[in-house]
């Protein structure tokens, strides 16, 4: 929806009404979004022989079966075309703001965090890197071939200009 934020300083209200110190109205325009449940699924043939024969293998082909539904799920979250039985992902949401190649990686992430503030009014909470990308940037040297992020021995949650990052291929 749209709004409209009409919030300014007033006067101290020296009557009830609309007169001095009356605060100006702001509004919202809500609209109605429908969205579609989606499944993703995959399944694996396994006899109920095989099953009770071997104990592991249940655990096995959950854990195979849920690494798929997860990795399609980070593939239609953030590329999903929207068409068909696809989430409309990420890079494919209208109205989105791209930030143009500046310079380098580090210069383009931070004009990026920035124009999320500005021309998004929002908060940035988190970078999605392709694992090269973020290799380029974990891999960076002072002139002294120091590591600007501490290298191999660096540990705890990566972190690009205080948001963490998440690796999405």
């Amino acid at each position: 929806g749209t709004h409209t934020n009409a919030a300014t300083v007033v006067a101290e209200a020296t009557a009830t009404g609309n007169g001095t110190g009356a605060s100006p109205e702001s509004a919202m325009a809500f609209s109605v979004v429908t969205a579609n449940v989606k499944n993703i699924s995959h399944f694996l043939p396994a006899s109920r022989f095989a099953l009770n024969d071997a104990g592991q293998m249940r655990t096995l082909i959950d854990k195979f079966l849920m690494y798929g539904v997860m990795e399609e799920l980070e593939d239609q979250i953030v590329g999903g075309s929207g068409t068909g039985n696809d989430f409309t992902g990420l890079l494919n949401i209208s109205g989105g703001t791209a930030q143009a190649w500046d310079t380098d990686l580090f210069t383009t992430t931070r004009k990026g965090r920035t124009k999320v503030r500005t021309t998004g009014r929002a908060r940035a909470n988190a970078f999605v890197l392709n694992p090269s990308d973020w290799e380029t940037l974990d891999l960076a040297t002072d002139n002294e071939n120091r590591y600007y992020y501490g290298g191999p021995s660096a540990m705890g949650v990566p972190r690009l200009w205080g948001l963490p990052v998440v690796e999405c291929e």
